[in-house]
C-alpha cells in the first residue's frame, strides 16, 4: 500500500470481526513499531502482543472507551499491541513510543486490520494482567481486529466523531485553511 494512501484512509476502528489475526501478521505489526525513529536511537521501549482470548478480554476491560463507543460483545478487539516505556520515561521517550504506535496502526491497516489507539488505560490493572514489572510503565494500547465498521473523513470545523447510522464512522478533519500557515503564524 502506498504510504499517503494508508495515512489518508486509516481511521480508528472500534468494532471488529471476530476473526483471529495470524501470529506472524501480529509479529509484523509490532515489528513495524520497532522500526519507528527514536531520539538517539535509544529504543527505550518494550512491546507485548496479546492474542490469547482470555488475555485479550482482560486487556479490553482496562481500556477507556469513549461514552457509547465501546463495542458490544461479538465486536470487540481480537488482539492488542501494548507499548511499554521505562517507568521514569522522559517526554522524548514517550514521543518515541507514539511514533511506534503510529507505525503499528499503519502496518495493521496495510494487512486490512483496523486499530484504535488507547491512551486512557487502567494501567495498574493491565500491568497486573500482563505481568509488567514495576520498572516499566504502560504507554498505550493498540486494539486490533479486522474491521466490522467503515470509517470516513469529512471536512469540518467540528471535531466530534459521529456515526451515520449505516455502519460508517465519520471523522471530521479541520480544513487546512484553518490550521496551516506558511513561513510564520
Amino acid at each position: 500500500m502506498e504510504t499517503l494512501k494508508a495515512i489518508f484512509e486509516r481511521r480508528s476502528i472500534r468494532r471488529f470481526e471476530q476473526k483471529p489475526i495470524a501470529e506472524e501478521v501480529l509479529r509484523e505489526v509490532v515489528k513495524a513499531g520497532t522500526y519507528a525513529a527514536t531520539g538517539g536511537n535509544r529504543q527505550k521501549w518494550r512491546f507485548v502482543a496479546v492474542a490469547e482470548a482470555g488475555k485479550v478480554a482482560a486487556t479490553t476491560e482496562t481500556l477507556g472507551w469513549l461514552n457509547s463507543w465501546e463495542p458490544p460483545e461479538g465486536e470487540r478487539p481480537v488482539a492488542h499491541a501494548v507499548v511499554l516505556a521505562p517507568a521514569d520515561a522522559s517526554v522524548s521517550i514517550r514521543s518515541d513510543c507514539a511514533a511506534a504506535m503510529q507505525n503499528m496502526a499503519l502496518a495493521a491497516w496495510d494487512y486490512g486490520i483496523g486499530s484504535c489507539w488507547f491512551g486512557s488505560v487502567k494501567r495498574e490493572k493491565l500491568a497486573e494482567v500482563l505481568g509488567v514489572p514495576a520498572d516499566w510503565g504502560i504507554y498505550a494500547v493498540l486494539a486490533l481486529g479486522y474491521p466490522a465498521e467503515k470509517a470516513g473523513v469529512v471536512e469540518s470545523a467540528e471535531t466530534k466523531v459521529t456515526r451515520d447510522g449505516k455502519g460508517t464512522v465519520l471523522v471530521p478533519k479541520r480544513p487546512m485553511t484553518e490550521i496551516l500557515s506558511f513561513n510564520g503564524f
